[in-house]
């Protein structure tokens, strides 16, 4: 059976944000990363920590976060008309409408809109204990 992934907002560091050409990169180190059977419910999957960095296009202004690093508590992505609670599916390459919300446990708020989104792993898996 297919396995999917994804990352888990709540739960993964906000290492940093900053801009990046004609773009605000939000780096997680490291991100909860899920991977499961596509059949939801049905298997409890795996998880382990890798830093990724998120990259969005043509970013709107934002929010500023002041606390690095820090926990992101809840969070959403908004690709088009695809609302995703919680979470990032993956693989993340979209080049529409974009918008990501995320609460911090200092209870800071990050919104940035943009027109597409990359995301890319960076370093090795870490399982957690």
């Amino acid at each position: 059976m297919p396995r999917s992934r994804c990352i888990e907002l709540p739960g993964s560091t906000l290492g940093a944000l900053f801009d990046e050409k004609d773009a605000v990169v939000l780096r997680l180190d490291p991100a909860v990363v899920h991977q499961y059977e596509e059949q939801a419910g049905f298997d409890s999957g795996t998880r382990y920590l890798q830093g990724v960095d998120l990259r969005i296009s043509a970013p709107a202004p934002r929010l500023v976060i002041e606390r690095f690093p820090c926990t992101i508590v809840t969070g959403k992505l908004v690709i088009g008309d695809m609302h995703h609670p919680s979470l990032i599916p993956l693989p993340m390459i979209y080049g529409g409408t974009t918008e990501l919300c995320c609460s911090t446990e200092y209870g800071e708020n990050l919104v940035i809109r943009g027109k597409g989104v990359v995301l890319v792993f960076r370093g090795a898996r870490e399982v957690p204990e």
